[in-house]
């Protein structure tokens, strides 16, 4: 017996033998046919095989009259479908067709009339005074010494606008015996100063500054006390007089003093567009000296 085709459909095999296929492995189901007499042939499992039908024909004879119809066959198993094939490529895309003329853009309607404008109502009833305000400080500009220098300066007022200033100062130690004197100058200038004393307070050993003893604008003097703190009220405003009003709180040996002063500025012509605070030493504004410059808002 040989093996003369063999084909696999998914689990089932199709064989084609010219003989007993008896012998021939196969999966279960398969079958097999004997191209020699016809027999077909259904595998049972491994190389077992049962006759599924017969293919031997008998010799001629006399015509005989006809049989019963036999019985229909099993059908047969259905083939497994193929794999299904793939998809052919995309056609090039046409050529995009050119635009239309755009139409022409319809006339503006007439414009509507306009409505008379009615009339006023009355003024409503003025409302009660409310509380007195509060007047603040608006911070302009700082001044931190992180070396020591000789001048502390503010630009861009407007003193007419503006009308008050007020300076806060903390000047720091220098080193002891150093005599410095520290002058303020508005626009620069140290001339047309009146200096009036005002009120002094002292304690025993820390005595009062002489102001003036240098130039009318100085606002302070000293030998070297641990700390200095200043205070100014500038009314910048041109009239008659300005004043600059003086606030000096000092240390020096664990002892205190507190002094108030004036000062008066003789230019009633001239907008106060600047400040300079200055020492009479290079060094005078000694590491750790803070200034810092308000407008009085009311």
């Amino acid at each position: 017996m040989t093996l003369e085709l063999r084909k696999s459909f998914g689990n089932i095999e199709l064989l084609k033998v010219n003989g007993d296929p008896s012998g021939i492995s196969a999966t279960i189901g398969s079958l097999a046919k004997n191209s020699q007499n016809g027999k077909v042939y259904r595998n049972i499992g491994g190389s077992s095989w049962s006759l599924v039908t017969s293919g031997n024909e008998g010799s001629p004879g006399e015509v005989g009259s006809q049989g019963y119809s036999g019985t229909s066959g099993h059908q047969g198993f259905e083939g497994l479908i193929g794999p299904q094939g793939s998809y052919g490529e995309s056609g090039y895309q046409g050529h995009q067709g050119l635009q239309g003329e755009q139409g022409y853009q319809g006339s503006n309607g007439s414009q509507g009339v306009i409505g008379s404008l009615g009339f006023t109502g009355n003024a409503g009833a003025q409302g009660s005074s409310g509380p007195g305000g509060v007047s603040a400080l608006i911070l302009l500009g700082s001044d931190y010494k992180n070396s020591a220098g000789q001048y502390v300066d503010f630009s861009s007022l407007n003193g007419d606008v503006d009308r008050i200033y007020v300076i806060k100062q903390r000047l720091m130690k220098v080193s002891s015996g150093t005599h410095i004197t520290y002058r303020i100058s508005p626009n620069g200038v140290s001339t047309n100063f009146t200096s009036q004393y005002v009120i002094p307070y002292y304690l025993a050993g820390v005595a009062a500054m002489a102001v003036g003893s240098a130039a009318n604008n100085d606002y302070h003097s000293t030998a070297g006390e641990d700390t200095v703190q200043v205070t100014m009220t500038i009314y910048a405003e041109k009239s008659t007089r300005r004043f600059i009003l003086m606030e000096i709180q000092r240390y020096a040996a664990s002892l205190y003093a507190h002094s108030y002063y004036a000062f008066v500025w003789n230019e009633t012509s001239t907008n106060l567009t600047s400040i300079r605070l200055s020492a009479s030493t290079a060094t005078g504004f000694a590491v750790g000296t803070e200034t810092h410059l308000y407008k009085l808002v009311v």
